[in-house]
């Protein structure tokens, strides 16, 4: 019969649990958006610890990631923090968003802000 050490059992467990810890902190944020509100599957990964407590450095968590800005990928894929200089050259290079800001979300912005007083006059 195979016994496990406790202790053994117990310094694996702490290796894990530090990696993992470390892990999620560098794979906390949207690469796009830089938000760390995303939508993810679950599944666990196997994480390799080897009899001297090393841990296999190629462990990728592949859960997939969706983002409320639109950005899918996986877990292994999400950044360590906000990088604003990298969202702001994203937002500034991209012909889509600047596109939908003036011809779309400032018009509606605009119409809005003249007909809600009508609307609210109306209903009373």
């Amino acid at each position: 019969m195979f016994k496990i050490d406790p202790i053994e059992l117990e310094k694996h467990r702490k290796v894990a649990d530090d990696f993992t810890m470390k892990y999620h902190l560098n794979h906390k944020h949207c690469p796009v958006c830089g938000s760390p509100n995303h939508f993810s599957t679950y599944v666990g990964y196997i994480l390799k610890i080897d009899e001297n407590c090393k841990v296999d450095e190629s462990f990728k968590d592949e859960n997939t990631v969706v983002c409320k800005c639109g950005w899918k990928g996986i877990t292994h894929d999400l950044i360590p923090e906000y990088n604003t200089e990298k969202v702001m050259l994203f937002i500034l290079l991209s012909p889509a968003i600047v596109i939908h800001f003036l011809f779309i979300w400032i018009p509606t912005q605009i119409i809005m802000w003249i007909i809600t007083p009508i609307i609210k006059k109306s209903i009373k």
